[in-house]
Formats: structure tokens, sequence, C-alpha cells
């Protein structure tokens, strides 16, 4: 499939003129649609500039074409019977992607999963302005002093073993410190403000020696992993001692973060590499367990 470059001032032009919502059939008629994708910054939500975006066909994961990004964004040109995946490199920030697939809901014939937003213009069909798909991707920051929250390892109340889905979590940190040999991290566990000081700082730091351990066995050395239980000195929220909080507020108190005190960038090069997978965000916190 030939890739086009569409420029963002002849985007916009499309959006102003003549573009209406239709149904799949209508829709259809037209043999290409634009794709822009916007890469911002997790933490401030500013656009990222020079971020290498990739673009692959879904079906046989071949690399159709990339572009670096402009006041944050990148546009293709795609067809409408191809589904595809999006995947992003920028030395300073983690990995990030989204697949793009056909849905067919309501006027929308393509949808994506792992962007932070997306939306579908219709194109009205053969002769018509391309119809534009919009998704947005946030990056995390990868440099030092970065704070990354692995956002599934948990564990059972007053216990310190890793549960399964908290290994496959360390599963994929496993694997980003394979691929960046130069990273060393500081991995923290931390708790809520119920039970003692005492009890909490031996707990949160057992935790984060079974996590410790985990990497260790799954081959990554032991000099580039540093262990530190927090207990409740770095509470995430207002929920101290004697303050009455939802268990899904507590929740977000007992968390595991990773901080990196030593990287060195590696030059980008095409990969359907990335380094967190995105997860189904549908559950929340009252789900979680409790702890004391």
């Amino acid at each position: 499939m030939k890739l086009y470059i569409t420029l963002f001032a002849l985007i916009i032009s499309q959006l102003l003129n003549g573009q209406t919502e239709g149904t799949p059939d209508i829709i259809r008629g037209n043999e290409s649609f634009t794709l822009m994708v916007k890469v911002e910054d997790a933490d401030t939500n500013m656009p990222i500039d020079g971020t290498e975006v990739y673009l692959y066909q879904t079906q046989y994961d071949q690399l159709i074409g990339s572009e670096s990004s402009l006041n944050g964004y990148v546009s293709f040109a795609i067809d409408p019977f191809t589904e595809y995946e999006i995947r992003t490199c920028n030395t300073e920030y983690f990995k990030n992607g989204l697949s793009i697939y056909e849905c067919n809901e309501g006027n929308e014939i393509l949808c994506t999963f792992g962007a932070s937003n997306y939306s579908f213009v219709a194109g009205g069909g053969k002769d018509k302005p391309n119809a534009i798909l919009k998704a947005t991707l946030k990056l995390s920051p990868m440099k030092i002093g970065s704070v990354y929250e692995l956002s599934n390892v948990y564990y059972d109340l007053d216990k310190s073993n890793l549960r399964q889905e908290s290994k496959a979590e360390l599963d994929e940190l496993v694997s980003i410190m394979q691929r960046n040999e130069s990273i060393i991290i500081e991995l923290s566990s931390h708790t809520d403000s119920r039970a003692s000081n005492r009890y909490n700082m031996k707990l949160s730091q057992d935790r984060a020696l079974s996590c410790h351990d985990y990497l260790i066995a799954s081959g990554i050395s032991a000099n580039r992993i540093i262990p530190k239980g927090y207990g409740e000195l770095r509470l995430a929220n207002h929920c101290d001692d004697g303050i009455d909080c939802s268990e899904s507020l507590h929740q977000k108190n007992r968390r595991t973060e990773i901080e990196i005190l030593e990287y060195e960038p590696l030059a980008c090069q095409p990969s359907l590499d990335i380094d967190f997978k995105v997860k189904d965000l549908k559950g929340d916190y009252d789900d979680m367990p409790t702890e004391e």
C-alpha cells in the first residue's frame, strides 16, 4: 500500500468542508482514510516533537511507514479495509502503541484500542473528503528521576508474596530492562496508613524484596535493582492516620513503583515492542483487596 503524508492544513480543510456522518455502507465508498496520531507527555499533556511513530499492517506485522512528530502530530493515509498497529519511539519516553481495528459501530468503520482518546469523522462516501480517525497517545517519561507505577502489582492481605497478575506486570519490566541494559532502578513498595508505622515499613520492604527476587530470577542483575520499602511515608493522597477514607482511596497508597536512577538512551529502531501493555481500565479500585 502506498503511503501518503497528509498536510495538517489539508486535514483541517477537509474537516470544515462537507464531512458528515453516514452509515458504514456510505463511508466505505471512499478508498482511503486519514489517520492522525497525536503524542502527548502523560504528565504535562503537552505535545511531544521528534517522536518516531511507526505504522504496521496488523495481519503480517509489516512496517509500512514511519514519521516523526511535529507539534505532536503525525498523519498517514490508511486503507479502511486494513487493520493497523501504531508504535512509538522517543529516547526520553517509554514505548507506547495502539491498535486500529474494524468495528462498524454506528458511523465508525475503524476503532482504536490503547489511545487515551480518539474520534472518527465520517467522510460521506465515494468522491467525498476522506474520513479521519484521530487518536492520542500519552507517553510516560523515561529519564533519570522518572517514577512509574507498576499498576498491577498487588498483594493479598498481610502478605508479601507475589500474585500471578503481579508476575505478568514484572515480566514486562524484565523485557524493558533487557532491551535497555543501562537502566538501574529503585523498586519501591508502599502501604496505606493503617497499622503501625513499624509494621508497614517491614511489610513494604518484604514486598519490594519479593519483586527484587523475581526480577533476579528472571535474569536481571542484582546490581541494577535497589529494593526499598517506604511503608506509609509517601502517601499518594490525604488518607493519613485517623482520616476516614474509602477503600479505593486507601488502595491508591498501596502501590509499587520504579524510579530510574541511571539510564543511557538507545537510538530508535522500528519495533512492535510496547514497554507496558495497555490495560483494560473498566475496573475500579473497589475491586482491589484490603489490608491492615
